[in-house]
């Protein structure tokens, strides 16, 4: 249900000289009403300026009538960040939503996407983050319909590339030996580090997540430290994410 603080996706329909009319995309029952002042952080003479008839844009949900089903809304309170993020998860959640009609055709199901899709996104928050699971463990295409399952696990696969992480670590080492040049490369030998400057070095370690790779770092810093020691080096580092 829609309330007020949400930022939803919009497309402009129509458009006055002190306010426009938007579509409210995810709930399409809804009719956005934006005034001109509600538009841009900067002061806004002429409308048309500033948004155009069939643009879409991300807009934060101001007040909700639910007898008149319009709710205000506004542009200049969503951040550029906000915006992209909103649109960007739109657009993915519609073609998730292809995806699966898609294979309901193919399958030449009986099943309905609505029942389906209410499912998911209570479970999930929607069927794009499904997906992205099932990419992760295809254990859960059992969630689907059994005669789709096949289909659009296919898909899955083909489209969602494996995720990676990539976790940085910062290095401090000092060496007071004529041969301290020598002695640090053989403590990263085997390693791809790269200097910072003033005793500093940073090696990432690429994963398929953070709890994988800070599995995979841990040894890999033992070692170092056992090195160092062995050694005499001064040595330090910091995990930085």
């Amino acid at each position: 249900m829609i309330k007020k603080g949400d930022i939803v996706v919009v497309t402009v329909s129509k458009i006055t000289p002190y306010n426009a009319e938007c579509k409210i995309l995810e709930y399409p029952e809804y009719t956005g009403f934006l005034h001109i002042s509600e538009v841009s952080s900067a002061w806004t003479k002429n409308i048309h300026h500033h948004i155009k008839v069939g643009q879409m844009r991300a807009a934060k949900v101001l007040n909700v009538d639910e007898k008149s089903k319009v709710i205000e809304i506004s542009l200049r309170r969503v951040s550029d960040s906000e915006e992209r993020e909103a649109i960007e998860a739109y657009k993915n959640e519609k073609g998730a939503q292809k995806i699966l009609q898609a294979a309901l055709q193919k399958a030449k199901s009986r099943k309905k996407l609505g029942p389906i899709e209410r499912k998911l996104k209570k479970k999930y928050g929607g069927i794009f983050p499904y997906l992205e699971e099932v990419s992760q463990n295809p254990e859960l295409i059992k969630e689907l319909p059994e005669e789709i399952q096949e289909i659009v696990l296919e898909e899955v696969q083909r489209r969602f590339a494996p995720k990676e992480v990539k976790i940085r670590t910062q290095f401090k080492v000092e060496s007071y030996h004529p041969e301290g040049l020598l002695q640090i490369k053989e403590l990263f030998k085997g390693l791809e580090v790269y200097y910072l400057g003033g005793g500093q070095y940073y090696f990432d370690l690429v994963a398929p997540d953070y709890k994988q790779g800070h599995k995979e770092l841990k040894p890999i810093l033992a070692e170092l430290e056992k090195k160092a020691k062995k050694l005499k080096l001064n040595f330090e580092y910091e995990v930085l994410n």
